[in-house]
Order: C-alpha cells, then structure tokens, then sequence
C-alpha cells in the first residue's frame, strides 16, 4: 500500500528512566526532571486508499514495555492523547521496569514465546517500525548483523527521506558505559552510523537535569569540541545549576582551599551540584576518545546528530511519505 500525506506515526514518550525515581525526581519543580520507566505509546495512523475498503479507518496503539510505573503514566497521558485501546504491547526484555506493569493490563491471551538459545548474550529486543522508527532501550550492545540490516533497509528508499532513518530513540544511561545500558559515547557513535534525522535520547538515571542534558545535546549537534570546555570549571561564565536551592552556599571557586575543592567534587558527583560547562566537557571527551566499530570513515554520517534529551510527554510526529519529523518541544 502506497503511502499518502495522512499516513503518519506519533511516537509519546510514556517514561524516559530505566529505575526507580530518586529525590531529584521527586523534588524538582521542572515536570521534565520527573522520569518514569522507558516506555513509548505509538500511533500509526493508516494511509487512506479508496481501492482498499478493508483498510482500518482507525489509528492502531502499539504500547513498548509496561514497567512499574505504567499505570500513572497511562493516567497522565492516556486521557491527554485520547487513548482508549491498546492493539498490541511490544516488550523489550523480561526486567521490572519493562514488564512489572502487566498486571494493570488484566488480559493475557495465552501465548507465550520462549527463547531456545544459550551461551549467549542476554538479548534485549529492539524494534523498527514502518523502515521509519528505530527504537531501542536498555542496551549495550547493537549486534553489528542487525546494525547491517537496518542500513540495508534504508539504502533503497524512494520516500523522498534520501535513505534516511527518521527518528532514533536510544538508551543513554548516562555518559559512561554499564555493563547493561550505552553510555553518550556509545550512542552518539550509533547515531552517526544510523544517520537519522533526529536522535532522542532516553533511559536516564535521575541525578541529571533535563536542562542539564539540553545543553549537553546541543553541544554535541553542533560538533564542539572538549577543548571549548576546558577551563569550565574555573570560568565564572560557566552554567552552574544547584539543587537543591539551600545548597547554593556549598559552591566554592578556584580561589577557595584544596579541601573546599574536594567537596566540590564529591557534590558534583553526588549530583547535588550541577555544572552545565563541566558535564558537556566530559560527554565530549568520551565521544572523541571512543573508538567505535566500525571505524567511522566507513560509517553512513560523520557529521554530529540532530540529538536532544527525551521526556516523559514528549510527542514526536513522524511522516511515513517524507523526511519530516516535529515534535511538541523543541519545535
């Protein structure tokens, strides 16, 4: 079926974080800070065609993962988008924050799918949808074979998206690697080689700001360098943000004593205090000293991505005939 101008898919942002919600979240008075657990409601609006009566005149509602937070999500957002029905729940690996909101669900329809593969490593599914959307939580790993095939699968396509993924939703956990999950490196490397439109990243932990991870994000879409960030935090044009307010007192400067120093450093650490110049300094020298593979002169993009922080009600519009992709934030 060809697609027309109303074929489309909506992608809402359910939850952005993979673990429990920490003080930060439960204190911040930007709703963006609050993160509930990494889960996404798409929907895929059918293109209209005369020729085929057969075809649903009705948006379909694919849910990704039903973690523990779930069923306040789906208060908040539900009534918000006019979701009534769920068509299908999707589900990227069998972890609580994935699966622990089932229950809420009440209807299981027998079918159970079980893997016979071992000596392996442990899978998490990702999901492509419509050749338009890729989505992919909870990794730390894109298997160069699946990596393969989403490129081929976009080598050839005549939609007017010159080849091009859409939109990319991907796992940042924060900047360093985990033993489950990407760090900034780790993706920002994918998504030169995804070379999407956009790129929105999402999985969280909750010690940094939305605001924080702003400013970081478009640093790096603008292809600075860590050398611009160098003398961050002894510059007083730095983007210092404290938390909580009270806190504010416990801020010292290069002129203060080495001891003072260092409790600045433990702040920092703990995420009590927050340096916007500092955090963007060290994303970037992760991302430069990182050696992704396959070597990046083989890679699809060079240039940096279009990338921005992901949060809980964000919606993103996508077209199924086109490039075009808005959302209801950063537009």
């Amino acid at each position: 079926m060809e697609a027309n101008e109303d074929a489309r898919i909506e992608v809402i942002l359910l939850g952005t974080d993979p673990e429990d919600q920490g003080c930060r979240c439960c204190k911040s008075e930007d709703r963006k800070d609050l993160r509930r657990n990494t889960s996404a409601l798409l929907r895929i609006h059918h293109p209209s065609n005369k020729t085929s009566p057969d075809a649903p005149s009705t948006p379909l509602h694919l849910l990704i993962d039903v973690g523990k937070s779930f069923c306040e999500a789906a208060r908040e957002f539900f009534p918000k988008h006019n979701i009534r029905r769920l068509d299908a729940v999707l589900l990227t690996h069998p972890h609580a924050d994935a699966i622990n909101g089932l229950d809420d669900l009440r209807v299981h329809h027998g079918k159970f799918f079980e893997s016979n593969s071992k000596d392996k490593p442990y899978i998490c599914t990702s999901y492509m949808i419509a050749k338009t959307i890729y989505y992919v939580s909870d990794v730390s790993e894109i298997p160069e074979e699946t990596m393969t095939k989403i490129l081929e699968s976009h080598s050839g396509r005549g939609d007017g998206g010159g080849g091009r993924l859409n939109v990319l939703i991907i796992d940042t956990l924060r900047l360093l690697p985990h033993a489950s999950h990407f760090g900034i490196a780790q993706a920002i490397h994918a998504a030169q080689r995804l070379n999407p439109i956009r790129t929105y990243l999402v999985g969280f932990t909750h010690r940094v700001t939305h605001d924080c991870w702003t400013y970081c994000c478009q640093a790096i879409s603008q292809g600075r360098r860590s050398t611009d960030f160098e003398d961050a935090s002894s510059s007083s044009s730095s983007q210092t943000n404290i938390y909580p307010p009270q806190a504010r007192d416990l801020v010292v400067t290069e002129q203060d004593s080495g001891k003072s120093r260092q409790r600045f450093e433990v702040l920092l650490e703990k995420g009590v205090v927050e340096d916007y110049d500092r955090f963007t300094g060290q994303a970037l020298r992760l991302i430069e000293a990182d050696n992704p593979t396959p070597p990046l002169s083989n890679a699809v993009a060079l240039e940096m991505p279009w990338v921005r922080p992901a949060f809980d009600g964000l919606l993103v519009h996508t077209s199924l005939r086109s490039s075009q992709v808005t959302d209801n934030f950063y537009d």
